[in-house]
């Protein structure tokens, strides 16, 4: 009839459109979906079977009753209840049939207030589904859930007989039959034919008569021979259709034939076709149905004509508390329930009415969470109980206010290490809850109140309003293998076969894998994993082992194309960064590289403890100290450090003179020097990336491990898995979104995670939702999460909003500051059972760990040591190994002793069962340190907390395996790019061990690429800083950090937060206020670049002015001139002489001022969503300088300027004014309210838990913060969900040309490049550092600020490499100076090596032998053929001569006989003589030492180097001793022999003199490289001069540079070309008439007045 296509239903429809409205009328439109009328003779053939046995009376529900056929027909004794959802359909039936109860409403909504006797009607039918999670938690198609909700809603016995579609018994998917099974048995199932409905509902649809009797308590079911459906062939279609078991078995009860037929779009179904009119088809009906309903009374399943029983609303149930520490009032009395049982307690008499009211409401709670569990449907009772439970409450809040009212106080700690302040707030309830909070429920009775803490108001929370909790339900069958699959995860966490066949309906294990297909893989370790898990992670490791099993069984095949496809695409030479050190390439490749390229000595070994070593190198030589090193270094010490990730510098010592007057000495770095050690390991860096690609097998070898090592991880999408998780026990009110849905499935598949989401986005409750279903799955025993110190109320409160029935224990540090508090939460900790634990930062600090945990994590790097020790091979690496053992075991031994001292007996981290942490705010805990000589990129000294943290990470692991946390925060990278390995060294360390990246240098130098610059110091000495220069292999950084780390920005979130105003540009973004302070500015910044000249110059002392100083003086004169004190304005205004006209806080307070009045009027809703009596908006200013003190401040100074400006005093508040916790709360909530319309504060006091949104239209920053953190911190107190605005102003205050500029552009470049980094959207794989700044500013900096011409930046950079290359270029000129003053040197030695070589080849050639009969000797003409002889007629012959000392300085060849001692050995006439006395301490000859005779050849005696280092020497005493006289003649014998090698010897050491004079002379050679880079520099340094000239003089800038400089600074050229072309010119002195200039005579007032100079 609707169809306007078909004109013969024209002239009905343009009735029905004349007796309904437009919405009446679309509605009816609509119900053609699901609206199927019946014929009135088959609800006759109905009615009448059902009377025939026994329904003739009752109450009788008809589910979608339409315009009421089954009403009008029924037995006159039968009382109907009807259901329409269409209200012009159900008009007609209460019309029609007006003794009849007719709900206009959708039968989804329909409550359970009573049990009817029966149900019976024509379903809807649709294959769509309606929220109903009481009646229809498997989410079934319409007309299923209408029955199983008829079925809910029928008495037991009782009858439900309903016409549906045939698919409510042919689906394929049980899940609905099963639903249906577990309430009632089917008793008779008749299908009629396709045209049946044709007459009165236009619809060929096959249907079926089911009726179904309600089975009573007791009784056992009948068989389920409908619950499958299988697949037939029927004619004329090949295609198979699903027809059930029970229709098939009972061909009988099909009135006609059943066929296959191909409908509109082709798809084939069931059709059963019949001739038969619809009288026949009723009487068919009737026959059908009386003999299945005779057959169930002979079964025993008659229907029961017993009324329906009513539901005694005010029944309950009782809950008794069994648990330890429970609370209970007996008989005027309280008493507790300890280990010996119930234990009376004192209670005061003030406190004992709240505290029965209190227990009052825990049972009330208690007992409707226990009827909302219980049930699937909703009850009488549970309306009953809830409204009770709401009454109860109401008159609890009536008599004794909220039951979360609390005081709290803030208490500072500062950690002794770091500095760093940790708040801690303390919370006092008032006395009764003292002994109420020690009851296992108390935290769920105070969930049931949503608590303001600000605003110190509570409401009823949702469980008063309406039902949290449904029963529990299992899935009982899939649609499609997806549906199963994702049903067996979430009911088992993994991938049960069984529970999938019993899903599917299949008929075996076998065939459920089979239906799975390729959404599942099975693992080589003989598992079956989800194909989202399998084709993520290391993917090239799995290949692997798919291919090896692929070999053998040919099924994994399967599973290698799979990988094959998802592999990322191999890296190769061109995209890989290499640095020197890197641990992917070998020692073997480095050591090559030294040995072959470098062609430098020296053994290189490495251990992850140590580091790098290189020994046996020598100092000497033109490699090392002028191809690759200096004078002062070598190049192996160079070589060295940059595998070392050292500094490269040479130092010297200085005398000084102490305060004292006393000398001393200092050691100061010779820039000189270093440069030009610099300078050559720039050399070898570049050497080394040349060489190391340069051999084809190694290239390739190193790109395979390359690949292996960091190429091969593929992240997971979660969005599909959680998609499908349904998570029991969450309560209604909360609806997940998609990114909360996929970041709860990553934390149950994955081991750790980081939900690192935007502020707003809901992380509370993916945490909360994540650790139930891990605890319900049981991946975890005993969670704990750690919270901020001020959050622990309100996140207890709604984990338990969101999950009333959990279990939660809570901890603060007030419970751990006793001994008896600490050993109470351990043994309730210990002794129940717990969903979660709870605890704040402080308390978790506060459990200990064991001193054996303790040990065993600080002797992971003795353990490391052992580990490397015992494979170690190099005796010179193994000998310092030991060495640092031995001091590691120590300092180890002594902190083990200390920890001890300071540790609780038996209270300890690891006998709490906690095997799951959940840290909220994680960035709290960034401040781990590591050993590394890398300047700014992380933390050099660990905070204890962070310490602390690492240590009870390391043992879950040790104990429970890889799972073991979430962390969550919206800035897991505050600042430093260093902060990304601390978050991958606490989630996913495995990661990095995998990569083969054990510490954190080998991070740094497979991801960073360092510089190192020579820098002055505070102190103004210089120092060698070595910083990261740029990262690199960003790609693989990134997909690291994006296995474990679910990032969402505000951009990727559709929150619901206000828009940034949209600036004249169409821009939505903050607004840059610039402000012009007049030609003062430009005196200062004359004066501080004059400053600076004479700090770099060395012209000033450190003590007296510093760039420290200059940074501090800048940043205060671009606030405001007047937060310099006295003493630092004298320094820094000196040479400032004109007036200020405005300054910064004059622009702040006009503008904050002007917005005041014009959003003054806007309205607001209060906390209840009513309108709020209070007009007025908020505006938040931000400012970190000039705090309220006594005195001058600019606080002060900018409420006086609003006041003026006609804002009341009484809008205005600091934050700095509330000194406790009370007292922020308060001022909080008058800024929720309207109390106040300006709130003033700091980053530190109002950056963080300030929920102050609501009115929030705009926020200033008067001064720029230190970290892109902080200002996301800043701006989330007014771009945040709950803020009312729809648009919101941001206003950052700039004053030109100073320091501001600079702070900004750093800023937004710092936190553009973290958000690229956290959502891997980085294009290219190298990025410049943004690691964090220092709190003082380079000398180019300052310079390029203090002018405010960014070109002085570019300058300033080229200035310096002209330097460094000048350094350079004349180091190399002096080395190849000194070079050529060598090379005649190397002649001379070469020639004197050739001819000392030349004599003793000569001398050889007159050897003779002496082996065996052939040793002769002559002896002073005495010949002796054996060498005892000889050695006797030696001994005989020396011993006749004068052997006296000698006390001459040379070998004495002509004392008395010697020169008649002539001995003759192997052919060679050796003459001697004797040695010179040793010398004393005095220098004078010691004659009382041993005569030492040398034995020299005869044709060599005359040559002292001969004498000195060839020469036969031996002592006279030697010749007492017969066979110490042999050896004497063996050395003489030997020596003689051996004259041919020792030619060889120097032969070969002529041939290295030459090899080394070559070497000379190549180096001489080679140009020198840093020419050409220095005419380079110097021509750009040029031209930059010349633009910076003609600029000056109002000239167009000349085209030979780009006039934006290059670098990372380069950004602060362009404040002016991006924010500043669309700004406020603020000149106003201030918003109200104008006062006179503040000139520096003219100091406000407190402030000494400053002479101009």
């Amino acid at each position: 009839m609707f169809d306007e296509s078909k004109p013969e239903w024209t002239s009905r429809r343009e009735h029905l459109q004349g007796l309904l409205n437009d919405e009446d009328y679309a509605q009816a439109r609509a119900s053609v979906l699901n609206a199927h009328y019946t014929h009135a003779q088959y609800v006759e053939a109905i009615w009448h079977s059902l009377a025939a046995h026994g329904l003739t009376s009752g109450h009788v529900l008809e589910p979608g009753c339409g315009a009421g056929t089954f009403i009008g027909l029924a037995p006159d004794s039968v009382a109907m209840t009807g259901v329409e959802l269409d209200p012009t359909t159900s008009r007609i039936a209460h019309a029609l049939y007006p003794n009849a109860e007719i709900r206009n409403e959708g039968y989804e909504k329909t409550p359970t207030t009573r049990l009817f006797d029966a149900a019976v009607g024509n379903v809807p039918f649709g294959d769509y589904a309606l929220y109903d999670p009481a009646n229809n938690p498997g989410e079934h198609s319409i007309h299923n859930h209408f029955i199983i909700k008829a079925l809910a809603q029928t008495k037991p016995g009782g009858y439900v007989a309903v016409l549906t579609s045939h698919h409510t018994l042919d689906a394929k998917n049980p899940s609905a039959r099963r639903d249906m099974y577990e309430r009632a048995d089917l008793i008779s199932a008749i299908r009629l034919p396709s045209g049946a409905h044709e007459q009165t509902a236009d619809t060929q649809v096959v249907t079926d008569l089911l009726v179904f009797r309600v089975r009573k308590d007791g009784e056992e079911p009948r068989a389920f021979t409908w619950e499958h459906a299988h697949s037939h062939v029927l004619a004329p279609e090949a295609t198979p259709v699903a027809i059930n078991d029970a229709i098939m078995s009972r061909p009988d009860r099909v009135i006609g034939t059943m066929s296959a037929t191909r409908g509109l779009y082709g798809a084939v179904g069931l059709h059963v076709a019949s001739t038969t009119d619809a009288s026949t088809i009723a009487a068919q009906i009737t026959s059908r149905l009386d003999q299945d309903l005779t057959q169930a009374t002979i079964e025993s399943l008659a229907y029961d004509s017993t009324p329906a029983p009513t539901i005694d609303a005010t029944a309950g149930i009782t809950v008794d508390a069994r648990e330890l520490g429970s609370l209970r009032s007996n008989k005027g009395a309280f008493e507790r329930l300890g280990a010996d049982g119930w234990e009376a307690i004192k209670v005061p008499k003030t406190q004992q009415a709240e505290l029965a009211r209190l227990l009052d409401l825990r049972d009330r709670t208690r007992t409707l969470l226990t009827l909302e569990t219980r049930s699937r449907t909703d009850t009488p009772e549970m309306t009953a109980c809830r409204q009770g439970l709401r009454d109860a409450y109401m008159a609890y809040t009536v008599d004794f206010g909220p039951l979360n009212r609390a005081k709290h106080r803030t208490h500072i700690t500062i950690d002794k290490k770091t500095g760093e302040q940790e708040e801690d707030i303390i919370t006092t309830r008032p006395p009764v809850f003292r002994i109420f909070a020690k009851d296992p429920y108390a935290a769920l009775t105070r969930a049931i109140e949503v608590y303001d803490d600000e605003a110190e108001t509570g409401r009823p929370a949702p469980l008063l309003e309406r039902r949290q909790v449904f029963a529990s339900y299992v899935p009982k069958g899939a649609s499609t293998p997806e549906d199963a699959l994702a049903i067996c995860l979430d009911q088992k966490g993994s991938i049960d076969l069984d529970y999938c066949q019993y899903l599917l309906a299949a008929t075996d294990t076998r065939e459920a894998r089979a239906t799975l297909g390729e959404l599942v893989f099975d693992t080589p370790e003989g598992h079956i994993v989800r194909r989202e898990e399998y084709l993520s992670g290391n993917v090239r490791a799995k290949l692997a082992a798919a291919k090896e099993l692929a070999l053998t069984d040919p099924a994994f095949q399967a599973n290698v194309d799979a990988l094959q496809s998802v592999m990322p695409e191999d890296l190769g030479i061109a995209d890989i960064c290499v640095t020197l050190g890197a641990p992917w390439i070998p020692v073997k490749d480095h050591q090559a590289f030294l040995s072959r390229e470098l062609n430098l000595p020296g053994r290189l070994t490495y251990n992850p403890s140590e580091g790098w070593g290189l020994t046996g190198a020598p100092t000497h030589g033109i490699n090392q100290t002028s191809r690759w090193g200096t004078d002062r270094k070598t190049g192996t010490d160079i070589f060295k450090d940059l595998l070392n990730s050292k500094e490269i510098k040479v130092t010297d010592t200085v005398p000084v003179t102490r305060d004292d007057g006393s000398p001393t000495t200092r050691t100061v770095v010779n820039r000189a020097a270093t440069e030009a050690a610099q300078g050559k390991a720039d050399e070898i860096r570049e050497a080394f990336q040349q060489w190391i690609w340069r051999d084809p097998h190694r290239a390739r070898r190193l790109v395979a491990t390359y690949n292996e090592r960091f190429n091969s991880l593929v992240p997971r999408s979660y969005e599909d898995a959680g998609r499908h998780l349904q998570l029991p026990g969450l309560a209604s009110t909360f609806t997940l979104r998609t990114h909360q849905r996929a970041a709860i499935a990553r934390m149950i598949a994955e081991p750790t995670c980081g939900l690192f989401h935007e502020v707003g986005a809901g992380k509370t409750l993916e945490m909360v939702c994540g650790v139930m279903e891990q605890k319900r799955l049981g991946l975890v025993s005993k969670p704990m999460i750690i919270v901020p110190n001020h959050m622990l109320g309100q996140f207890e409160r709604e984990w338990l909003q969101a999950y009333p029935h959990a279990r939660i224990l809570t901890a603060d540090s007030q419970r751990f500051s006793k001994p008896e508090g600490r050993q109470d939460f351990f043994a309730r900790a210990t002794t129940s059972e717990w969903d979660a634990v709870i605890c704040t930062q402080a308390a978790f600090k506060r459990i200990r760990v064991s001193k054996q945990t303790r040990a065993a994590y600080e002797n992971k790097e003795l353990a490391d040591l052992d580990a490397w020790l015992a494979q170690a091979t190099d005796s010179m690496s193994i000998r310092k190994a030991e060495s640092k053992r031995k001091k590691l075991q120590t300092r180890l031994d002594e902190a083990q002793a200390a920890a001890e001292a300071a540790s609780d007996a038996g209270l300890v981290f690891e006998e709490l069962g906690v095997d799951y942490l959940v840290v909220d705010e994680a960035h709290y805990y960034k401040n781990l340190a590591a050993n590394t000589e890398i300047d700014g990129v992380i933390a050099s000294t660990s905070a204890a907390k962070c310490t602390d943290l690492d240590m009870k990470l390391d043992w879950l692991r040790a104990t429970h395996g890889d799972r073991v946390a979430t962390f969550a925060t919206a800035t897991p990278i505050a600042n430093t790019m260093g902060e990304m390995w601390v978050m991958t060294h606490y989630l996913r360390p495995d990661l990095l061990t995998d990569a083969g990246l054990t510490t954190f240098n080998e991070w740094a130098r497979t991801f960073t690429a360092t510089e190192q610059r020579i820098e002055s110091t505070v102190s103004g000495a210089l120092a060698a800083k070595q910083r990261v220069a740029r990262f690199q292999n960003m790609p693989e950084l990134m997909t690291m950090w994006g296995v474990f780390a679910d990032v969402k920005t505000r951009s990727q979130l559709d929150l619901k937060i206000p828009e940034l105003a949209a600036r004249t540009n169409g821009a939505r973004e903050p607004e840059v206020v610039a402000v012009n302070i007049g030609a003062a500015m430009n005196e200062f910044t004359e004066a501080i670049s004059a400053r600076a000249d004479r700090i770099h110059n060395g012209a000033v002392p450190a003590y007296e002015d510093n760039f420290l100083a200059i940074t501090s003086d800048g940043r205060a004169l671009a606030t405001d001139y007047r937060l310099l004190s006295d003493q630092s304005a004298t320094r820094a205004l000196t040479g400032v002489t004109s007036p200020i006209s405005s300054q910064k806080i004059d622009a702040v307070a006009a503008n904050v001022a002007r917005i005041y009045h014009e959003t003054k009027s806007r309205t607001y809703q209060d906390a209840t969503g009513e309108l709020s009596p209070i007009p007025g908006a908020l505006q938040l200013v931000f400012c970190d300088q000039g705090t309220p003190k006594k005195g001058w401040n600019l606080y002060d100074e900018l409420k006086t300027l609003l006041v003026d400006a006609g804002v009341p005093a009484d809008k205005i508040a600091f934050t700095h004014d509330a000194t406790s916790t009370d007292e922020k709360d308060r001022l909080f909530m008058q800024a929720r309210n309207g109390a106040i319309n300006i709130l003033i504060g700091s980053t530190e006091k109002m950056g963080t838990g300030a929920n102050i949104q609501a009115r929030a239209a705009a926020l200033h920053h008067v001064t720029a913060p230190w970290r892109p953190a902080d200002i996301a911190q800043r701006e989330g107190r007014i771009l945040r969900q709950g803020n009312q605005n729809d648009e919101v102003q941001i206003f950052r205050y700039v004053t030109e040309h100073s320091f501001d500029e600079y702070s900004w552009q750093t800023l937004e470049r710092k936190a553009r490049f973290i958000n690229q980094v956290m959502t891997h959207q980085l294009a290219g794989r190298t990025a410049e550092d943004i690691s964090a700044g220092t709190e003082e500013a380079s000398y180019a900096q300052v310079k390029a600020i203090a002018s405010g011409n960014p070109l002085l930046l570019e300058e300033a950079r080229l200035k310096n490499q002209v330097t460094t290359y000048q350094a350079r270029s004349k180091n190399h000129e002096l080395q190849h100076s000194h070079l050529r003053t060598m090379l005649p040197s190397f002649d001379r030695q070469i020639t004197a090596l050739t001819r000392k070589a030349q004599i003793r080849e000569d001398l050889a050639a007159r050897t003779t032998s002496t082996k065996g009969d052939d040793f002769t000797a002559r002896i002073a003409d005495i010949l002796a053929d054996t060498r005892a002889d000889a050695a006797a007629t030696l001994t005989r012959t020396l011993t006749a001569c004068d052997l006296s000392s000698n006390r001459m300085a040379y070998i004495n060849f002509h004392r008395q006989g010697l020169p008649n001692v002539e001995v003759t050995v192997a052919g060679h006439q050796f003459v001697f003589g004797v040695a010179p006395a040793p010398r004393d301490a005095y220098d004078y000859p010691d004659m009382s030492k041993p005569t030492v005779l040398v034995a020299a050849l005869k044709d060599l005696h005359m040559d002292d180097e001969y004498l000195t280092n060839e020469a036969v020497r031996f002592a006279v005493t030697d010749l007492r001793d017969p066979s110490q006289a042999l050896g004497v003649i063996r050395k003489l014998e030997n020596h003689a022999t051996n004259l041919a090698t020792t030619a060889k010897r120097y032969r070969q050491h002529a041939d290295d003199a030459q090899a080394e004079r070559d070497r000379a002379t190549a180096e001489l050679a080679r140009p020198n490289p840093y020419t050409d880079r220095l005419a380079a520099a110097q021509a750009e340094l040029d031209a930059i001069r010349r633009q910076m000239s003609q600029a000056a003089h109002g000239q167009q800038l000349i085209p030979e540079l780009d006039p934006t400089p290059r670098g990372i600074d380069a950004d602060v050229a362009r404040v002016r070309a991006l924010p500043l072309g669309d700004t406020r010119q603020c000149r106003v002195a201030s918003p109200s008439a104008p006062p006179a200039p503040h000139t520096w005579t003219q100091r406000s007032a407190g402030k000494a007045a400053i002479p101009l100079h």
